[in-house]
């Protein structure tokens, strides 16, 4: 396909969507620029939450990203990506890789350039609209972080779509993660309140992708509790796209590790290559014996 291997994936989408070779793909994607903005009024956990996400999925596929957001919100985003790419790809707004024919994407409302996209969470429920939308917007009123994660998540989705070509409809819609249900803007009955979450005892049976994204989630809910995760392989460089956790310096390092990195210390973890199994040992000079530090 490419030697991009961390690309594969959307790589395959893009080409089985539009018809055009992964070569094709590959130089529209890595071209292309997105500019993403939070409101000013939006001095928020949940859209925090939805811009560090969203930027960190962007620039998974998008060659170009660049960041408007208050400063610590913008450097967390900007050392992520360190961590990501080489050469980087996330860039603090005044860089002078900003561009005028990016996709502007606006947190917490309407966007003001045409062919932009907006994005906010209102409890459950994640949203995207485009610029033009008349419809009103509750944004941010329930705070609820897997709203926020739903947000960053169906918005990345959104500008993969248009930067690979496809022509995208006019309104908006929105999303909830608790009931699944997907209407137009303002449609979706109101969900109950985030409930308490007791401590888990869970059981973790293979650590990719999607369970990449339950740790995400469960960190951004503070859940508590133990757990024991299963997984015998080791992280590759096919990895690096899907894996939200995934870092280049943890290229062979047991995929377990990376659950444990980021729910501990909220959630302790016995790591297994097999069920049944012992616990790896770690020697106790490894740094990545002693890292809790969230991806």
């Amino acid at each position: 396909m490419t030697g991009d291997i961390t690309l594969s994936r959307p790589l395959l989408l893009a080409a089985q969507l539009t018809g055009d070779s992964p070569t094709q793909a590959r130089a529209r994607l890595l071209d292309a620029a997105v500019h993403v903005r939070v409101a000013a009024s939006e001095d928020n956990q949940d859209a925090a939450i939805v811009a560090r996400s969203l930027v960190d999925q962007l620039s998974r596929f998008c060659g170009t990203v660049v960041m408007s957001a208050p400063d610590v919100i913008a450097q967390a985003c900007v050392e992520r990506d360190r961590e990501l790419h080489d050469p980087p790809r996330v860039h603090a707004w005044g860089s002078s890789l900003a561009r005028a024919d990016a996709i502007g994407i606006f947190i917490g409302g309407p966007p003001d350039t045409p062919g932009g996209i907006g994005t906010c969470s209102d409890g459950w429920t994640g949203k995207v609209f485009p610029a033009g939308t008349h419809e009103p917007v509750t944004a941010f009123m329930v705070s609820n972080p897997i709203g926020a994660l739903t947000a960053a998540a169906l918005t990345a989705g959104e500008a993969f779509l248009r930067l690979i070509g496809l022509s995208r409809p006019s309104r908006g819609f929105e999303l909830s993660a608790w009931s699944g249900a997907c209407g137009s803007l303002g449609s979706l009955p109101d969900d109950p309140p985030l409930p308490a979450i007791p401590p888990i005892d869970a059981l973790l049976i293979g650590c990719g992708n999607v369970m990449n994204g339950w740790a995400v989630a469960a960190r951004a809910l503070r859940i508590t509790g133990h757990a024991r995760a299963v997984d015998r392989q080791s992280l590759g460089g096919e990895n690096l796209g899907p894996y939200s956790l995934a870092r280049r310096h943890m290229i062979g390092q047991p995929k377990t590790l990376l659950l444990a990195r980021h729910l501990e210390p909220l959630i302790t973890v016995a790591r297994h290559t097999r069920l049944g199994s012992k616990p790896p040992r770690i020697p106790d000079n490894s740094s990545a014996a002693t890292s809790t530090r969230p991806a």
